[in-house]
């Protein structure tokens, strides 16, 4: 992915010269006016990594874009430039929320290589943060899953089976000692037994067949279930719940 840098300074020189730098450090440079309105909205409408802009601008001035993007859940980073020499811009730049504040002139590799320190920051923070990214959007799918097939959200079983699944996301081998090693494990997670663990997650699937559409229920799990018992074991459940969460089939 193509680290991309909104422009709102004259710092590279022309828009040609700031494109030919940044695309040697595999940067895109974007650009909008000398406006601090217009850099708003362009970072609302291009959505880029890192901004380059100066302390004066027309309209809203550097400070109130940086307010402004505190109030966002995504923001990008900020290259702050001024010119003069009263040091005081810089500090109140960076307390504002900008990751470099620069006096001019600058050299222009040398305001590259800020934006590529940036880059890999961010890169970093990527790959730091995708467990847990991955983990909050497993259990989102295994909750979208559960509603669908109608399973009570007010019993504990479906905390229990809510974390079972999970579970077996992260270790298949659980699906096959489901009462030697997954109950006591859902069990130890909610401070209860692994007999009562099991009974509770017995209880919601029953619930869910009883309440469910019958189409639905049908269609989700075919001819896999036990015939003589017309609904699914807590491990057949858990298993194609699991199975299908895995393959990406909702």
């Amino acid at each position: 992915m193509v680290y991309t840098v909104l422009i709102a300074d004259e710092c590279f020189g022309s828009r040609d010269e700031a494109e030919r730098i940044l695309k040697g450090y595999n940067m895109q440079a974007v650009f909008c006016e000398r406006d601090g309105a217009e850099v708003v909205s362009a970072v609302d409408r291009l959505e880029p990594d890192a901004v380059v802009m100066n302390v004066s601008m027309r309209g809203v001035d550097g400070y109130g874009v940086l307010s402004m993007m505190k109030e966002r859940v995504k923001a990008p980073d900020f290259i702050v430039t001024y010119s003069g020499t009263d040091c005081g811009i810089a500090e109140k730049a960076i307390s504002s929320g900008a990751s470099y504040c620069i006096e001019l002139p600058i050299d222009r590799h040398l305001l590259a290589s800020k934006l590529d320190v940036m880059r890999v920051r961010k890169e970093m923070r990527l790959r730091d943060d995708l467990p847990a990214r991955r983990k909050r959007d497993a259990e989102a799918e295994i909750t979208e899953m559960l509603n669908k097939l109608s399973v009570p959200a007010n019993v504990k079983g479906y905390q229990y089976l809510r974390e079972a699944i999970s579970m077996t996301l992260r270790d298949t081998d659980l699906l096959n000692s489901v009462t030697k090693a997954l109950y006591p494990m859902v069990a130890k997670r909610f401070g209860t037994t692994p007999s009562r663990a099991e009974r509770a997650i017995r209880h919601a699937i029953e619930a869910a067949w009883d309440r469910g559409r019958s189409e639905e229920v049908d269609a989700f799990f075919g001819y896999t279930v036990r015939a003589d018992r017309g609904k699914p074991t807590n491990s057949e459940f858990i298993a194609l719940v699991s199975d299908r969460l895995r393959l990406g089939v909702m």
